[in-house]
């Protein structure tokens, strides 16, 4: 067998499984980036030559996995998900993450093909918090955003990578209606790592700039999302701008 030949089927079962469209990927995979690890989903199907526009939802978490955990539980083909991490040993800091994400989002946009009008933002605790953030400051980059247990008041968010401590979290809320989102809250009822008074609070606040809410309160739920929450959630982004 020649030296080339060889070479060839190497190169065939090292990248076994994974579809490349020029540079590409399709399917779960993991990357390196900045000194933080991000997970993505990307439809095989993507490389099929189809003119369709697929959403973007974008996980906000301590896993990368999120983004192979919303596939298989969603259990669909037509999404791009990808899952971010905060870079500062597991603390979301400012501006460092919020600098990273929009990158990855403007990224995104340019390698796949994405419809600018959903792209979505979830999280959960305090990672929701940041997806809220996001998507509240940069509704250019967002169109909808789904969190549990999460808030916009009494936030503590690291100063950033040579920051002192830790500071209240900054919302800019927008007066323009036209730039506001709809944003979808959930909490575990009892089991919330939200007070009542942060989460009547977090309501009342983006009730008055004019933010779309919808709350929903869930008894009997563990403190991560289920199965039937993460169906809720994306069934709900969804539904939006429709």
């Amino acid at each position: 067998m020649s030296i080339v030949l060889m070479a060839f089927l190497g190169t065939a079962i090292l990248f076994q499984g994974q579809t490349f469209y020029g540079k590409r990927k399709s399917g779960y995979f993991e990357t390196q980036e900045d000194g933080a690890p991000f997970g993505y989903y990307v439809p095989r199907q993507i490389n099929a030559g189809q003119n369709l526009r697929y959403p973007l939802v974008v996980v906000f978490g301590q896993q990368t996995t999120n983004a192979n955990q919303w596939r298989d539980i969603l259990g669909k083909d037509d999404l791009i998900i990808v899952a971010i991490q905060p870079k500062m040993g597991g603390t979301w800091t400012l501006p460092t993450d919020i600098v990273r994400v929009l990158s990855k989002v403007d990224y995104m946009k340019k390698m796949y093909p994405i419809d600018p009008d959903r792209i979505w933002a979830v999280g959960y605790g305090a990672s929701g918090n940041i997806a809220l953030l996001l998507a509240i400051n940069h509704p250019e980059s967002f169109r909808a955003a789904a969190t549990v247990d999460s808030k916009v008041v009494n936030t503590i968010v690291s100063g950033g990578d040579t920051g002192d401590g830790s500071f209240v979290g900054t919302f800019d809320f927008r007066n323009d209606s036209a730039r506001h989102l709809p944003l979808l809250l959930i909490d575990f009822g009892e089991g919330s790592s939200v007070s009542k008074e942060d989460s009547k609070k977090t309501r009342e606040v983006l009730e008055q700039y004019g933010y779309p809410v919808t709350y929903q309160s869930l008894k009997g739920y563990s403190e991560y999302p289920t199965k039937s929450v993460i169906h809720q959630m994306y069934d709900w982004l969804r539904n939006q701008g429709k």
